[in-house]
């Protein structure tokens, strides 16, 4: 067995000399993969034995990047594995480990960037007599970081218990993290509490969601309601954890920091990860005089209908948007109606998916701009969709180039296109090679209003269905916050 005999810590990874017959060897873990700390006692020291020692296990928790291959040796999925670290500690003061705990937070998140060099911790009851540098900071209490988590049990596939039992509570145990958690057991049960302003929300640092776009949705629109919504918004994060069918924002937060999507990597995103803005967006739907809350998309006709009219094959998961994919193409519905945009000025999309920039908003035809740089499309519309997220589902990049704080809906038209021009759409839609299109056109703008002419039509926004009729919507730039790493 390796015996460890020396630990050193740097601003750039932790080494950890073990000893065995053929010497001393030092493994490195770099603090970007390691995610938490912690210790538990193991055996008490009993008075009247001779020979009895106090022993703690130390426990470091990191995550490695492992790759997945497929096909002819090309890496398809790059997934995070957990590995730990047991140190076995005699006759050591708790206040020691705590220090260590403090030490290994503060430069995990890049509070204290001096390197620190120490030997394992021994048996001592001051934290500086284990030789860390006489930094008062470096051990100034940390606050009990306390997530609130709601969990979808029905999302889905019914996964999202699992994923939160199997995944998401023991990393945020392995990370020093209290957590209370509901799981919800009704429609709108997660959007009910949050309104509540009984319930106070600002002693939490996070808010995560287990289960698909739809408890997402619950919860910011709950949010909205509460008279501190401002403040809440700005405040305390928001993040997904994928456990349902579309995932559409927990892919493209995964996809702005090149992390794979995976219930692992969203969670340890989540706790390695620091505020950050993304955008939502007001909806109004007119006949029924309600507001939304929006955050991945409004779409109308294609796009809408495989959503919408999927949910009878929830239990299939992602594989239900193929199914129903091939029925409506086959349908080639049309829809009438008018779209208004207010258009952004001309800006380029570019994006790792896609092998060239792309231009919008250049060279809009002088028959369809009206006055204050809105722009009228009317006639027959195949879909519209009308993004704010780059990824619809974990494998529909249809919306390259968008950023989470970029204050602009992205507006995809499909007006007068075949069948075949409908497939090829779809199908190049997943690696964001629809934008080459000429099937498509492509605006972006900062407010919209659309007004369906066809009387029998679907509304799904952020995957939810909404009344049909009249809408129009305006984007709140930075109106709420989702937690990321540095890539």
């Amino acid at each position: 067995k390796k015996k460890v005999v020396r630990l050193q810590i740097t601003t750039q990874d932790i080494l950890i000399y073990l000893k065995d017959s053929s010497g001393v060897a030092n493994t490195p873990i770099s603090h970007k993969d390691l995610l938490g700390s912690n210790w538990k006692l193991l055996q008490k020291k009993q008075a009247n034995k001779k020979g009895s020692n106090t022993v703690h296990q130390y426990n470091l928790h990191y995550y490695f990047v492992k790759k997945s291959w497929f096909g002819c040796g090309e890496a398809e999925e790059k997934q995070r594995s957990h590995k730990e670290v047991h140190l076995y500690v005699y006759n050591c003061d708790e206040a020691v480990l705590d220090s260590w705990n403090t030490l290994l937070y503060r430069i995990i998140h890049h509070e204290f960037p001096q390197t620190i060099s120490t030997s394992s911790p021994s048996s001592s009851s001051s934290p500086n007599s284990v030789g860390l540098l006489n930094h008062p900071q470096l051990f100034s209490a940390i606050p009990q970081r306390c997530f609130l988590v709601f969990v979808n049990p029905v999302s889905g596939k019914r996964k999202a218990f699992k994923v939160w039992k199997k995944t998401v509570e023991p990393m945020l145990k392995q990370a020093n993290i209290k957590v209370e958690v509901i799981v919800t057991e009704y429609a709108f049960h997660a959007k009910e509490y949050i309104a509540n302003p009984d319930n106070s929300l600002s002693q939490y640092h996070c808010i995560l969601t287990v289960g698909g776009d739809g408890i997402l949705y619950e919860v910011i629109n709950g949010a909205m309601l509460r008279p501190d919504a401002e403040t809440i918004m700005h405040q305390v994060p928001i993040v997904p954890i994928p456990g349902g069918t579309g995932n559409g924002l927990s892919r493209s937060i995964l996809y702005t920091i090149k992390e794979d999507p995976s219930p692992v990597n969203a969670v340890f995103n989540v706790v390695k990860g620091k505020s950050f803005p993304f955008d939502l967006s007001r909806i109004e739907t007119m006949k029924d005089g309600k507001t939304h809350y929006a955050f991945l998309m409004l779409s109308w006709g294609l796009i809408s209908d495989i959503d919408i009219h999927s949910e009878t094959l929830r239990f299939l998961g992602e594989m239900r948007l193929y199914v129903y994919a091939v029925y409506f193409i086959l349908q080639r519905r049309i829809y009438r109606g008018k779209l208004r945009m207010k258009l952004l000025p001309e800006t380029t999309i570019t994006d790792s998916d896609i092998t060239s920039k792309v231009s919008i908003n250049k060279l809009i035809p002088s028959d369809i701009v009206q006055e204050d740089n809105w722009v009228l499309l009317d006639g027959e519309f195949v879909l519209c969709c009308i993004l704010q997220a780059s990824h619809l589902t974990k494998s529909m990049h249809f919306g390259p180039g968008i950023r989470l704080n970029d204050g602009a809906f992205t507006v995809y038209v499909a007006q007068a296109v075949s069948r075949l021009q409908m497939i090829n759409i779809l199908l190049s839609g997943d690696s964001g090679g629809h934008i080459y299109s000429r099937s498509i056109r492509v605006f972006q703008c900062s407010e919209y209003e659309l007004e369906p002419l066809t009387a029998n039509g679907v509304y799904s926004l952020d995957g939810e269905v909404v009344e049909y009729g009249p809408v129009r919507g305006r984007v709140l730039p930075s109106a709420a916050r989702v937690r990321l790493m540095d890539a």
